[in-house]
């Protein structure tokens, strides 16, 4: 089996580029998933997912959620809820 077959592209290796040239890049070099962070989807996952998938790519990780604890009650509540779109997502 080729190592390339399961080869991922974390897309901050390529901070600069937009999601667009990332997923043309990787889908250029033969690589065939990518690790997908939020802030490059422009809100618009559904969008992202048609690009990558246009390309034949698959999403090995969405990066990034976590963050649970805040210092104040209203602030965990704004982390679950974005953790929940991440999902979501």
């Amino acid at each position: 089996m080729s190592l390339l077959r399961r080869l991922s592209f974390n897309q901050m290796t390529a901070d600069p580029w937009s999601l667009e040239q990332t997923v043309r890049s990787c889908y250029m070099h033969g690589i065939p998933y990518i690790g997908v962070w939020r802030h490059k989807l422009d809100g618009d996952a559904a969008k992202a997912s048609a690009l990558i998938r246009g390309e034949g790519l698959k999403v090995s990780s969405l990066c990034r959620g976590g963050w649970f604890s805040a210092p104040t009650a209203e602030q965990r509540r704004q982390r679950i809820a974005d953790n929940r779109l991440a999902i979501e997502e």
